[in-house]
């Protein structure tokens, strides 16, 4: 439905296709994860000398868009060579995921939107009044294509910890750490970057210290940190100190 076309606060729920949300987040999420694997062996192959930063933050590729899960294990595993119940656990969790994720965002904006509404009433605004003010409270709320930071914030956040769980699941395995030893975290660099998380930038520890999991990105809302591996020569050769 049109906003025109709202007449209630039921009837504006009824615009929000949570079902086609709910798809969508499947989809990204199997991606981020995908992803993130993917870039874990790439990280594991190519074994080059760390850049001072981090990536930019993932993006989804252009060649899932609007495709069925199903279809996008086949496209992803013809990009990333790994085993198929690997992909197919990584798209129940995906699965179980978008549908908890649906029922959260669901009961968040009805939050706010009764928040909302009862400022109305207490502002004397009958019904109609909220109906014709509802474009001004779903871009409070961050809902419209205008300046949808709500949505962005739930987009970005979950399928940066799909990403950063692939990445994880692949860089964590027995062999790779015996072959590493050691992970660094690392930040993207710029002035968006939160105090604490450039704290962390450069920090590197031995593969069995506790921090890595503990630090282990995404930490907080938009977090675009990453965790790499380094080997023992990557230490050595670019003077890095391991910390405890």
């Amino acid at each position: 439905k049109k906003l025109s076309e709202v007449r209630t606060v039921r009837d504006f729920m009824g615009t929000l296709d949570f079902a086609g949300i709910e798809q969508l987040m499947v989809q990204a999420l199997l991606t981020g994860w995908s992803l993130g694997a993917g870039n874990a062996i790439r990280d594991v192959r190519e074994k080059k000398p760390r850049t001072k930063f981090a990536e930019p933050p993932v993006k989804l590729e252009a060649g899932l868009e609007g495709v069925p899960p199903e279809k996008a294990i086949a496209w992803i595993q013809k990009r990333v060579p790994l085993p198929l119940k690997r992909l197919e656990n990584a798209l129940a969790i995906a699965r179980d995921s978008a549908a908890q994720l649906s029922k959260d965002l669901l009961a968040t904006i009805s939050d706010k939107i009764d928040a909302s509404l009862a400022e109305h009433v207490a502002r004397g605004a009958d019904m109609r009044q909220f109906l014709k003010d509802l474009d001004d409270v779903t871009g409070e709320i961050g809902l419209t294509e205008k300046d949808p930071f709500y949505w962005e914030t739930v987009f970005r956040t979950n399928v940066q910890t799909a990403y950063g769980a692939g990445r994880h699941e692949l860089l964590r395995e027995p062999k790779l750490e015996k072959a590493f030893g050691f992970y660094q975290y690392l930040t993207v660099g710029d002035s968006a970057v939160r105090p604490s998380h450039a704290a962390l930038h450069g920090r590197v520890w031995r593969a069995d210290d506790p921090a890595v999991n503990k630090f282990w990105p995404p930490n907080g809302f938009n977090c675009r940190c990453d965790m790499v591996a380094l080997g023992q020569d990557e230490i050595e050769a670019e003077g890095l100190t391991v910390s405890e």
